[in-house]
């Protein structure tokens, strides 16, 4: 199937375990806020390619994850199934779950997931407000449903997640109310932290459309206590240091999120788009960040979807590098001690992508 001339770019915009605080009163005020406008290093990477098993073929490869000898793959806009396991190098497919429908143990809709072993493949139905953890073994090929976990009603819709430990996990909110929420694994609310982090002034009946306008993707590393939330659109990275009780913000050239804000209550964004997937690790943040204006995305006769520049941060936020690719991307999986990134790309058939670090 080839879908060069289908055009989709992929906007998520919605029509007290934590050992750190952050107020959410004026979260602004206690922020460190730090703008840049470049890299001190700039490079060029060149993939090895990889197509998937053609009787498998996935509709939009938003994620991956790779845990020994699979990967882990997120159809964003799975036909049947959602979630693909296939093998390393020979892209063999092994099995597909979370089947797409309405029964009570079917998938309306994955808007993300996280592997924390190998019997904890975790789910986010965001239209259920629903997750569910699902277990794979390599003997076995078949994934099985183990478990449920339904969100509460005050979380909103939940449109992205991490875990902070085994029985805790963070929500970005899109209420407008904060700007990550930590849940327990009943569903609850536990603490809030944060704020909208803009410079601009936010009147309360459109702080929902704000915050949607501010869709953040998140990653937590447990080791360093870091949580951070990148902007689907503008060019904002956020660093939630749970050990100090601080946050660091970073602006980049891009600059804040830009959107038109709607008498019927919500945002049109008007600006660019920003990062798509962030990666937390034991050196370094991993950012896919697109950096292509809408207006661009309009009048280009390229239906080209994801982004052409990784970057690269110090924990403390401290740019590195920025690496131009020769594909656009939308996941990442970062194995750092191999110095070895895998990706997908949407727009092609080699959905699978592999990247050796300089």
């Amino acid at each position: 199937m080839n879908r060069k001339n289908k055009r989709t770019i992929c906007l998520f915009l919605l029509a007290g375990a934590a050992t750190g605080c952050f107020s959410t009163a004026d979260s602004r005020a206690g922020d460190e806020r730090i703008t840049y406008t470049r890299f001190p290093e700039e490079d060029t990477l060149i993939a090895e390619t990889f197509t998937p098993d053609e009787a498998n073929y996935m509709r939009y490869p938003f994620r991956i994850q790779k845990r020994g000898n699979h990967f882990y793959i997120h159809d964003l806009h799975g036909e049947q199934h959602f979630m693909h396991i296939y093998e390393v190098g020979t892209m063999k497919h092994i099995t597909s779950f979370a089947r797409r429908g309405e029964g009570p143990e079917e998938t309306l809709r994955v808007s993300e997931f996280h592997i924390t072993s190998p019997d904890s493949i975790w789910l986010l139905d965001d239209s259920k407000r629903q997750l569910t953890r699902w277990s794979f073994t390599p003997d076995d090929t078949v994934a099985r449903r183990m478990e449920e976990v339904d969100i509460g009603e005050a979380v909103g819709t939940p449109m992205d997640f991490c875990w902070q430990n085994d029985t805790s996990l963070f929500i970005p909110d899109y209420q407008g109310k904060c700007r990550i929420m930590t849940v327990n694994k009943a569903g609850h609310i536990v603490s809030k932290q944060g704020d909208i982090p803009s410079e601009n002034g936010i009147k309360d009946e459109y702080r929902g459309a704000v915050a949607q306008a501010w869709r953040c993707f998140i990653d937590y590393h447990p080791g360093k206590q870091l949580l951070v939330a990148a902007t689907q659109l503008g060019d904002v990275l956020e660093l939630y240091d749970f050990k100090s009780g601080s946050r660091k913000v970073l602006v980049g050239p891009g600059e804040e999120p830009e959107y038109k804000l709607m008498p019927q209550g919500y945002a049109i964004p008007v600006g660019l788009m920003g990062y798509s997937d962030v990666q937390v690790t034991g050196h370094y943040i991993y950012a896919v960040y697109h950096g292509r204006t809408f207006k661009e995305i309009a009048s280009s006769l390229s239906t080209e979807d994801g982004g052409r520049y990784l970057r690269v941060f110090r924990l403390d936020g401290t740019p590195v590098r920025c690496y131009h690719l020769d594909h656009a991307i939308y996941g990442i999986h970062v194995d750092e001690q191999q110095g070895i990134v895998w990706a997908t790309d949407v727009n092609v058939e080699e959905q699978v992508l592999k990247y050796t670090l300089k």
